[in-house]
């Protein structure tokens, strides 16, 4: 974190095409932060930026025993309580799928531990840099709600685990329609979620 506030202050208010240098990885400590793509203009899409919190900090590892439809359910739960914190800040978005349990790659379970990937408006004032604004985005703000949505201890694990059985549920239905030779049917004048 340290190697970045380094970077991010000799970036006061020069061009924003000088971003381009914090490009790489960054040791958060408890988590690695990754810049895989840096926005070469305040109008161009908005940076791709990863973390990957280690399963031995999160108090999650007993996810990966459950099974693949807990896991989805897990992860989308995770991506929604990640940008529910991340809207305090309008310059971080996370792809959500709406009302439907996608799984999406906004949050990937690897062998490293959870992995978070969302977008970043990097701050300007036109075309110059706010490295202040930066720094503070980024190394204050940010890892709370990185924290808030990778922490056992953070996280309402009572929401979390009624809404993967609620996954695991609709998953077993459906499987039964098949095995029973069974067909499931919209009655009209039914009002369904948009």
């Amino acid at each position: 974190m340290d190697l970045l506030i380094a970077k991010l202050k000799k970036l006061e208010k020069q061009n924003y095409r000088a971003y381009q240098q914090i490009k790489g990885s960054y040791d958060f400590t408890d988590f690695e932060l990754f810049f895989d793509h840096v926005q070469s203009d305040p109008h161009a899409s908005a940076s791709r930026v990863r973390a990957i919190r280690p399963w031995s900090v999160t108090g999650l590892s007993w996810l990966k025993d459950s099974s693949q439809e807990f896991q989805q359910g897990a992860r989308d739960f995770i991506a929604r309580t990640f940008a529910r914190y991340a809207a305090q800040d309008n310059h971080i978005s996370v792809a959500l799928t709406g009302q439907t349990v996608l799984d999406s790659t906004a949050v990937v379970f690897t062998d490293q531990g959870i992995e978070l990937r969302f977008r970043i408006n990097l701050p300007a004032d036109g075309r110059s840099i706010l490295a202040k604004k930066a720094i503070n985005l980024i190394t204050f703000h940010l890892p709370k709600y990185i924290r808030k949505a990778t922490l056992e201890r953070e996280l309402d694990i009572a929401g979390l685990t009624t809404h993967c059985h609620a996954i695991e549920d609709q998953a077993a239905l459906r499987a039964q329609l098949e095995e029973n030779g069974l067909c499931a049917f919209v009655a009209n004048g039914s009002v369904l979620p948009s």
